[in-house]
């Protein structure tokens, strides 16, 4: 290939990456508004058929059990009061069809005329290429409670 050629191509990569990241990103950032919005089934639809959502108080399998988790009442209460999930710029490791998406989710929750925050949690995203496009295959969340699980959470994120 002359170098103009390979040029072209290597340009062609660097925008298919940053596509990718792009997609990534909107599909995390999509999480808050999808849940907050009480749009459980949009918000399940961010996973695979199969996907696994693993917190600490939890695990739901599928996008049936993810959207009747978010009918429960510890959400519709959070809900109810007024709440925000703020997900953080996370850090992205891109491997073909398969990327890892690590960084932070918040849970603010409206408590009389004040917000506090419920939970701070370390996210790990594992993503899939799929036929509609990037999707959730496993969360993993971690409670930021001074114990190692969620620090090396963050750390594996640096290095994936």
């Amino acid at each position: 290939m002359d170098p103009r050629g390979e040029r072209l191509a290597a340009l062609e990569r660097r925008i298919e990456v940053l596509e990718d990241e792009m997609e990534i990103r909107r599909l995390i950032a999509s999480y808050g508004p999808a849940v907050d919005s009480n749009s459980r089934e949009a918000a399940a639809r961010m996973w695979t058929e199969e996907g696994l959502y693993d917190v600490d108080i939890g695990s739901w399998s599928g996008r049936a059990e993810i959207s009747a988790m978010l009918a429960d009442e510890f959400h519709q209460d959070c809900l109810v009061h007024g709440c925000a999930h703020l997900a953080s710029v996370s850090v992205i490791s891109l491997d073909g069809d398969s990327a890892v998406a690590t960084g932070y989710l918040q849970l603010i929750v409206r408590s009389g005329d004040e917000f506090e925050i419920r939970r701070q949690t370390a996210q790990r995203w594992e993503l899939v290429r799929t036929d509609e496009g990037w999707k959730i295959q496993k969360r993993i969340g971690r409670l930021i409670d001074g114990s190692r699980e969620p620090r090396d959470m963050l750390e594996s994120g640096l290095s994936s």
